[in-house]
């Protein structure tokens, strides 16, 4: 068909515009997409790992329970807690290492040592803020946070679905290493 032809017959013109605005569509739909994918996997996952900022206070939240990590005045521990900004037992001040490594001190404890830390494949809160306690924080691919100890590799601090605490596991996809993070306090 020639130009002129084209010219003439509106209805094809018509048919070839909204060939064109549905294939424009498409693209920037499939583009869209793109974009929000990439989003999600290098912007979004990031950001959770760096809201730990030196000082924050933050409240671990157990994928197993929906429940916050808390230590007991005997220093015990389990993941029952309540979300209470009011609750110094479920909250843990951020001091921030490097990027991906931080140290979490209870507040509830009134004591210089009551980090946390895995000893002996054991989570416990009485940690002295040493290179002992210092845990390796990264992400899960459905977005929650692990604590693996530094000193012992491959030691995550797990939760089970009742809400007590289990010996350190070792696989980082088990539900009950993951944990969300609820800032209760920015510094």
């Amino acid at each position: 068909m020639s130009d002129e032809e084209s010219s003439s017959n509106p209805q094809r013109k018509s048919s070839f515009f909204q060939n064109f605005l549905k294939n424009t569509e498409k693209t920037i739909s499939s583009i869209s997409k793109d974009i929000n994918r990439n989003f999600e996997k290098h912007v979004a996952r990031s950001t959770i790992v760096n809201m730990l900022t030196n000082g924050a206070i933050i409240q671990l939240i157990s994928k197993q329970t929906n429940q916050c990590l808390s230590c007991y005045p005997n220093t015990g521990l389990d993941a029952k807690g309540t979300s209470s900004s009011k609750n110094p037992w479920t909250q843990f001040k951020v001091k921030k290492i490097s990027s991906n490594m931080i140290f979490l001190r209870n507040l509830g404890l009134q004591q210089e040592n009551s980090y946390l830390t895995i000893y002996n494949g054991t989570l416990i809160c009485t940690g002295a803020g040493d290179t002992s306690c210092t845990l390796v924080v990264s992400e899960s691919s459905d977005h929650y946070i692990r604590f693996e100890s530094r000193q012992l590799a491959k030691n995550y601090i797990a939760a089970s679905s009742h809400g007590s605490i289990l010996p350190a596991q070792q696989n980082p996809d088990d539900d009950c290493v993951k944990f969300s993070v609820k800032i209760v306090e920015d510094d």
